[in-house]
């Protein structure tokens, strides 16, 4: 694969909103980690990146805690979903870019 067909990188930060945010960065890896392999599959959020057209370029299901998606330029939409809960990000990334994107979904609430 050349360089140039993905001059951007989008870095994907995963984050689990149940762990409390005052914690060191280290602590909360830890426990994302400790969560992720004790909790059912459900609870492992999924990411997928689209281009305006509605093409789909990527998708994650389960998602790791920290992904490098190459692109090329251009405006995207990013989803990340756990459950029934979504969020949706626009990025725009320009050539040679390398944007670091944090992505933060709650789970299901009993």
């Amino acid at each position: 694969m050349k360089p140039d067909l993905f001059p951007a990188h989008l870095l994907l930060h995963l984050r689990d909103d149940r762990a409390p945010p005052q914690q060191p960065a280290r602590e909360r890896a830890w426990r994302w980690l400790r969560s992720w392999l004790h909790q059912p599959a459900r609870a492992c959020a999924g990411v997928e990146i689209d281009d305006l057209q509605g093409h789909r370029l990527f998708e994650a299901d389960p998602a790791a805690p920290l992904m490098d998606v190459p692109l090329p330029a251009g405006t995207y939409h990013v989803t990340a979903h756990r459950g029934r809960q979504r969020r949706r990000y626009t990025v725009t990334l320009e050539h040679g870019a390398h944007f670091d994107l944090y992505l933060r979904v709650s789970g299901d609430r009993p």
